[in-house]
């Protein structure tokens, strides 16, 4: 008996022509061929969870992971995601394949710390911490829903940690992740905190600060720290990131300000071609992919920063 058998039953395993009947049953556009290519590809692997592959003149045997990550994969073509981008969704829908992606999410992360760094690096180039903190205060923003000083400070707070990989002490981001929380209940006429959850509020942003502050980690850093993260870690950045994605629809769909779609990978409703003209109007001009894997980087530095407390468990 193999070691696919000796996992799973004979009754759970399908063969390739199987599968092939089974997505066809579900309306979803899948053949032999483009299971084979989709293995070469490392997007799927008969044996899910594991990751070898069967050997030379034996037929695959597709366990019941593998056969979702099928469908996931066909329903995601079917939508019209784009290559590059097929498995970073893959990887947020089912967990599998962080080993493949890893590579793409530090590259993202790298080269997003490198346009920003260029972009704090103007209108005056940073000599010192001053040139840095002045460049920030010379575009700040006039439309935010936030106090004005409230901003700047963080503002400056990010600025500090992008360069620096540590915040400076002129700088401050509790003031503004409060103030925006007051903003959000507005927005979606939730309840004016009380007294108590007001304080527990400030408590866990001084607790969220701490821990940034004991992560002096650069953008570039990351990059290499991704290396580092075990499999159970990276579980928790990639349902951090659902939970917020979750969060986020809600919040626009019941009191949000935008109209329409509530899909952040299309900017809400923003057709093929249109998004694509953006991004490419964008500083560095990424991808949308690029983009994806940056926000994965930065669910995993979320996950470091957010372990043990309860309300992000």
């Amino acid at each position: 008996m193999d070691h696919y058998q000796t996992r799973h039953s004979s009754r759970t395993l399908l063969s390739t022509h199987e599968v092939v009947d089974a997505m066809r049953r579900r309306g979803l556009r899948v053949s032999a061929e483009s299971l084979r290519q989709d293995v070469q590809r490392h997007l799927v692997v008969s044996g899910m969870p594991d990751s070898a592959r069967p050997g030379r003149g034996r037929d695959s045997l597709w366990t019941p992971m593998a056969v979702r990550r099928v469908a996931l994969l066909a329903r995601l073509r079917r939508l019209r995601a784009n290559g590059h981008v097929i498995p970073l969704l893959a990887f947020l829908g089912d967990g599998w394949g962080w080993q493949e992606i890893r590579g793409e999410v530090a590259e993202a992360v790298r080269r997003q710390a490198l346009v920003e760094r260029r972009s704090l690096n103007r209108p005056s180039r940073v000599r010192q911490e001053h040139d840095l903190l002045d460049n920030v205060d010379q575009s700040q923003p006039t439309d935010s829903p936030v106090p004005a000083e409230q901003l700047r400070r963080a503002r400056r707070w990010l600025a500090s940690v992008i360069w620096y990989g540590r915040p400076s002490p002129a700088t401050d981001v509790g003031p503004y992740l409060l103030g925006f929380s007051d903003a959000i209940d507005e927005i979606t006429g939730g309840h004016k905190p009380d007294p108590l959850e007001l304080r527990h509020r400030q408590e866990l942003v001084e607790r969220l600060k701490k821990r940034r502050d004991e992560l002096t980690l650069t953008p570039t850093d990351l990059a290499d720290w991704l290396a580092t993260l075990d499999n159970q870690f990276v579980e928790r950045g990639r349902r951090l990131l659902r939970g917020q994605v979750r969060e986020f629809r809600h919040l626009l769909r019941h009191g949000g300000p935008l109209k329409g779609s509530s899909n952040p990978l299309t900017e809400f409703g923003k057709g093929k071609e249109e998004l694509a003209a953006e991004l490419r109007h964008s500083p560095g001009r990424p991808t949308a992919a690029q983009l994806l894997a940056t926000l994965i980087g930065q669910a995993m530095f979320m996950a470091a920063i957010t372990a043990g407390i309860p309300e992000f468990e």
